[in-house]
């Protein structure tokens, strides 16, 4: 019988609350009895820089903290160019969860790259082999309160639309202990949000205006 595995992508720019989220599910697996390794997280020092992270955990020993191309059974991406980064890295079958409110990061701002248009960066990550849920998780958010918990919207979307094998409850413990004081109602929130929003919404390659 093959033992419990799970290898996700988090991407996003530098400011979003990417590693936030990180240790948040990487608590929660430790919580549930998985060993996990955290791969390199690129830029997290740098406001508007991309920060990528691998996480990977199981019921098995760990020999690599990287993700190999094609192998990651889901993306969290906080920005929509950046999801865009981390498609190779999905695996046939896999789900990506994605925030499609933009933000521009350094390399955009200083001119060394161009920012696609909204048409392209849905084309390619609806062209994927596998389950996509787009959403403006901003916009979302401030309709909550606090655009500061669009992080937390996009977890309790991937929670609610991928089996990471991790009661909620675990991660709900594991969000009051991590979050700010005075916003774990908020965050709360946020992440009933998100789940409720993929039990309601029907994945799809083809881009849909999911609000």
């Amino acid at each position: 019988m093959e033992k419990f595995s799970r290898r996700l992508i988090f991407i996003g720019v530098g400011g979003q609350g990417v590693v936030l989220v990180t240790r948040i599910i990487s608590q929660s697996v430790v919580e549930e009895g998985y060993r996990v390794v955290i791969g390199e997280t690129h830029g997290q020092a740098i406001r508007g820089g991309t920060t990528l992270t691998h996480m990977l955990y199981g019921e098995e020993e760990i020999y690599s903290p990287l993700i190999m191309k094609g192998t990651a059974d889901a993306i969290i991406g906080f920005e929509p160019m950046e999801t865009v980064r981390a498609l190779p890295y999905l695996r046939r079958g896999g789900v990506v969860v994605y925030n499609r409110h933009p933000v521009h990061p350094v390399t955009v701002k200083i001119g060394e790259e161009e920012y696609p248009t909204p048409g392209e960066l849905f084309s390619k990550i609806n062209s994927i082999d596998g389950r996509v849920y787009g959403l403006d998780a901003t916009k979302i958010a401030e309709e909550l309160g606090s655009r500061r918990v669009a992080n937390i919207l996009l977890l309790g979307v991937m929670t609610g639309a991928f089996d990471l094998g991790i009661q909620l409850d675990t991660i709900r413990e594991s969000i009051m202990r991590n979050v700010p004081p005075g916003t774990v109602e908020a965050n709360l929130k946020a992440f009933n949000k998100g789940i409720e929003y993929a039990k309601r919404e029907q994945p799809s390659r083809k881009h849909k205006n999911f609000l």
